[in-house]
């Protein structure tokens, strides 16, 4: 199995996500350091589930079908190699999720598969989605501090950035715009 060609922001962060967490464990087993191995991931199903299959509640359930192809191949892409980066350790779990999602054409057990390969970690998507999530996470707060719910469009979000920091792209500016749910999503340079 591979990742799509052509993933959206949401699907390239998750797999940097996973290229993070592959190079992470793997420094750590080659180590023989067992609690550094797996100190990341909880992080990683954390971030799997909260926010990358949360986010994309909307793409399963659209109608274009193009996108539920990206999606639907980036999670089964992500649970496959997930398996195999827990299977020494969580055997009988790794080999259920495994189970769940492989082909007929995949290899018949997750404890016959090779050891996922240490791809590019993009450590940039990594750092505006931390970027992004933060930003939410206060708006989310100011929110209900002041007492206005969720479901309460707002005319604008302004955010402050360090000069040294890049810029977060409209991908990421239209999650923070609906997670928010704000119609414009703006940034302001620090003076």
């Amino acid at each position: 199995p591979a990742p799509p060609k052509d993933p959206s922001t949401l699907d390239t962060w998750i797999l940097a996500r996973l290229s993070e967490l592959t190079s992470q464990v793997s420094d750590g087993f080659n180590r023989y350091l067992l609690d550094t191995a797996l100190r990341p991931i909880p992080q990683f199903v954390d971030d799997l589930s909260t926010w990358y299959l949360r986010r994309s509640r909307d793409r399963f359930k659209g109608d274009d079908m193009e996108d539920l192809r990206r999606v639907s191949q980036t999670l089964r892409y992500v649970l496959l190699e997930t398996a195999k980066i827990i299977a020494p350790v969580m055997p009988f779990y790794a080999e259920t999720l495994y189970e769940s999602v492989r082909w007929s054409s995949d290899v018949e057990s997750v404890h016959l598969c090779a050891w996922p390969r240490l791809g590019e970690v993009d450590k940039d998507v990594i750092d505006r989605m931390d970027v992004t999530r933060k930003i939410v996470e206060v708006a989310h707060a100011i929110r209900a501090k002041e007492g206005l719910k969720v479901r309460q469009p707002l005319a604008e979000l302004l955010y402050r950035v360090e000069v040294k920091r890049k810029d977060l792209t409209t991908e990421f500016q239209q999650i923070i715009a609906e997670e928010v749910n704000v119609k414009k999503v703006v940034m302001v340079n620090e003076m």
